[in-house]
Order: C-alpha cells, then structure tokens, then sequence
C-alpha cells in the first residue's frame, strides 16, 4: 500500500461518512486550486495531483491540448465542483485542474454546488455558524473553533455598528461594519497575539483568544473597572506561558511520532466510510470501487426549503 501513488480523495466516501441535509448552489467564483482534492467519478484513476495513474494515449493528447490552450492565453470553460465543507471535488475537468496545479494556478474558474452539513453535530453547527457568518460580514479571515464563538462576534459587530450610528457616522450596513470593527477592533489585537505567538502556544486560533480576552476585559467591567487589552494579553501569556528549550526541541520528535502514529492507523484502514474504501499513507480516504463507481447515485436534491443561494 505504501507503494501506491496516493490519490485523489474520494468523493462518495467522504460524503458517506457525514450527513447531509440539503444542496446550494453557488454559482461561478473563483476557487482556490489547492482546494480542490477530490473527483467524483475518477478518484480510482487520479493521483493527488490529478495526473491519471494509467496515461493512455488520450489522455496525453487531452492533456497536451490544455497545456497549450493555457499557453496561448485561451479562457477555458470553468469545471464543475462539489463542495463538502471547506474542500472541493471535481464532477468536470479533471484534466483542467491537473494543468491548473501543474502550473502553480492559485485560483481556477468553477461552478460550485455546495453540500450542506445537516447541523446534527458539533462541527457541523460550528461549520453552519461560519458559513452564516462570512456570508453576512464578509469577514472570511476570522476563524472560530468553539461553538457559538461567530455568534457572540455578530452579537459584538451588531453593537459597533450602533456605535458608528451613535458617533454621527450615518447608517452603516453590516458589512460596512465588520469591516470597520474588523479594522479598528479585531485586527489591531490579532496582530499583538501573533506577535507574541500565543495562537501557537496556546493551540487555538486567533478569533477563540479574542473571544477570551473580551470576555475577561466585561468581566472586569461588571466589576467596576476597566482592563486594557494589553492587560488582558499579558494575562494569557501567563496562562500560556513560552516552551523551554528542552520543549521546542521535543516538538520535532513529538510531531514525528504522531504522524507515525496517523501512518500506522491509516495502514490498517480503520474506521472507513465503506468496503470499498482504505485510508492512504496520507491519511485521505480513497476509493476502490473503479468497476462500480458510475453505480453511485448523486446527493439527493436538497429538501423543500432547504437554502439553494449563495452567501
């Protein structure tokens, strides 16, 4: 098994191994290429970079025909993607998005069709909430682990846009105000926790110590007192303290056993979607159902009601 190239990801077994409740169709955009991990119908024939397994004579001349339309300049037709989550999975032009990544493109023309989570689970509701989120503030840089982390930011932005209002600074919208509390209130923050490499120290993102230090700061001011943001900073560096020597130099080894660890798991294919699936030295899930695979049904139409437009 670890002779194998690995491969693209399979979507039928990652689809499997959630649930979903509905699709949205999202239209044109532009899609990061480093995104797009999966086929729908040929992961039994890709590589990870999309290069087929098996190169037949058609499929070189199919290749060589992009190469030199990209060459030329020529706009090519977008592919066709699902998306599950934050990843994407190729339904048309797998050949595209092996020219697209050969080449180092950061972004590629798509179709998108989403698939939405049923919000049955923990990550599922975090993942609905940010999704909510971006589309409502735009603010796609701010991410969150703990649930109801966007719901409390909403909650703050909604607030900062009354204050503008208050400060004679007319209506702005609400993304007019993310934008500027992100500027003038989550930013200036963010940069002093990563100055001080507290989202790694800590393990946790940037948004999740944000919200630790406002709630701190209006705990201190039901007290009656005030709490700078340098104070609430110098706070959680204590509780975050920085590794010793002999801890950094432990990390390597740490991660190596761990990604031995991860190796070893996938090697034996535990906890797969289906039989006819096997977790590669990567860790991906792929799938082996090559003869079969045509004999998967699509995801079924979202049901009445369920969200069909973009954020």
């Amino acid at each position: 098994m670890f002779g194998r190239r690995p491969r693209v990801k399979c979507f039928y077994a990652e689809q499997s191994a959630g649930a979903y409740a509905g699709r949205a169709d999202l239209g044109y955009r532009l899609v990061p290429v480093d995104r797009i991990v999966g086929s729908v119908g040929r992961c039994h024939e890709l590589d990870a970079r999309f290069r087929p397994l098996a190169l037949t004579r058609a499929r070189r001349q199919r290749l060589e025909r992009i190469r030199r339309l990209v060459e030329q300049g020529v706009i090519l037709p977008p592919v066709e993607l699902y998306k599950l989550r934050d990843e994407y999975y190729v339904i048309d032009g797998n050949h595209r998005v092996a020219v697209a990544k050969e080449n180092g493109q950061i972004e590629i023309d798509a179709h998108v069709i989403e698939l939405l989570p049923a919000g049955t689970r923990p990550e599922d509701r975090l993942y609905l909430a940010r999704r909510a989120f971006v589309g409502e503030t735009g603010l796609g840089g701010v991410e969150v682990s703990q649930v109801g982390g966007y719901e409390r930011l909403q909650e703050e932005i909604a607030a900062h846009r009354l204050s503008l209002a208050a400060e004679g600074k007319g209506q702005p919208t609400l993304r007019e105000a993310a934008t500027d509390w992100y500027r003038r209130r989550f930013e200036p923050v963010a940069r002093m926790l990563v100055a001080r490499d507290l989202p790694r120290r800590a393990g946790r993102t940037t948004g999740d110590l944000y919200l630790d230090l406002g709630a701190w700061r209006a705990a201190r001011g039901r007290e009656g007192s005030d709490m700078a943001w340098e104070e609430a900073i110098a706070r959680l560096e204590a509780v975050y303290p920085a590794p010793s020597l002999w801890e950094r130099l432990a990390m390597p080894w740490a991660r190596l056993c761990e990604r031995a660890k991860a190796l070893w798991s996938g090697a034996r294919g535990q906890q797969l979607p289906c039989s006819h699936a096997y977790a590669g030295p990567d860790g991906a899930v792929y799938c082996l159902r090559s003869g079969r695979l045509s004999r998967h049904q699509l995801p079924s139409p979202p049901a009445q009601g369920a969200e069909r437009t973009a954020p």
